[in-house]
Formats: C-alpha cells, sequence, structure tokens
C-alpha cells in the first residue's frame, strides 16, 4: 500500500511516500547497502546477521547498551564488530534520543549520496530497543536525503532461558 504524508518545512511542503512491503530473506542476502545500522547487545543474535557477511555495506553505525558494558555476551559482540567491521559501538543510554539522533546525522553526513539513484539502508533491529528504531524510522521518514530512500528492516529471533527452559521470543 501506498500512502502520502505532508509535512510543512520552512514554508514549504515536502510530499513524503511510503511503501510498506514485506520482503524476503532473498531479498536481503547479498543486497548492497549505502548505511547498515546495527545494535551491539547482550544478546548473541545481535551479530548474527553482521556475522553473516552475505550483503555489502558502504558504511556502517553501531549503537550500543550504556547498560551492558560489563555483560559477558556484550563484550563477545563488541569483539567481534571490531574484529569484523574496525568498529567500537556509541554507547548509549536508552533513553538519549538526541545522541540517536546526532549519530544518524554523522552516519547519513558520510553517506555518498547519488542524484537519481535511492539511497539503500539496513536496519537490524533484533537487539534494539524499540525507541531506538522508531526514531531510525522517524529520521529516515522526515529528513530529506533529495533522493528515494529503501530501507530494510531485517530480525534475527533469539531464545531466552528462565529455570533451564528455552523458549523462542517470537516466530521465526
Amino acid at each position: 500500500s501506498r500512502s502520502r504524508f505532508d509535512f510543512p518545512t520552512d514554508g514549504f511542503v515536502m510530499n513524503i511516500y511510503l511503501d510498506v512491503t514485506d520482503i524476503s530473506f532473498e531479498d536481503v542476502e547479498g543486497a548492497n547497502y549505502d548505511l547498515a545500522i546495527f545494535a551491539c547487545g547482550y544478546e548473541e543474535r545481535s551479530v548474527f546477521f553482521p556475522g553473516m557477511q552475505s550483503s555489502k555495506f558502504k558504511k556502517v553505525l553501531l549503537l550500543g547498551f550504556a547498560e551492558s558494558l560489563n555483560n559477558d555476551i556484550f563484550l563477545l559482540n563488541k569483539e567481534f564488530y571490531r574484529l569484523n567491521y574496525s568498529l567500537a559501538p556509541i554507547i548509549l543510554e536508552y533513553n538519549d534520543l538526541n545522541q540517536i539522533f546526532s549519530s544518524l546525522l554523522d552516519a547519513f553526513s558520510e553517506v555518498e549520496i547519488t542524484e537519481g539513484l535511492p539511497l539503500r539502508v539496513v536496519v537490524d533491529y533484533s537487539s534494539m530497543p524499540r525507541l531506538w528504531y522508531s526514531e531510525i524510522l522517524n529520521f529516515i521518514k522526515c529528513y530529506d536525503f533529495g533522493v528515494p530512500v529503501i530501507c530494510d528492516f531485517v530480525y534475527s529471533v533469539g531464545e531466552h532461558s528462565s529455570m533451564g527452559v528455552l523458549s523462542q521470543l517470537s516466530e521465526p
């Protein structure tokens, strides 16, 4: 379905067209992206999609959790990103929307935009709080990039163990 929203910006009206489509993993696997946005989390699944290394990313923005700095799995995931992407996470408090906005501005300022070609972004929200990925989505929706933006969201299913019993968090 296609929706149209009008946002006033400095006296001008900006037309935004949103087309939401459910895509398959094959559409994402092997794709080329101008920017990938990941969260270095405290769950093993936060490195599942980036660890596949089947997609290509020109730039990667890596966010990390301030509350997890001493968590063993977070430290392993942080090392994964250091070794595979030469990155350290930008450490954020859960509700630090100003830092997320600033990080997005910085990341997109480093992305080369070519007139006439869509900007391709992938967001792995497997380990992101809803507040973070909603801020990312709002930024992409409202920022004027001057070209169409294709934003793919990927999610890796995780398992939660409690009292020795594994249970799946969501359907695959």
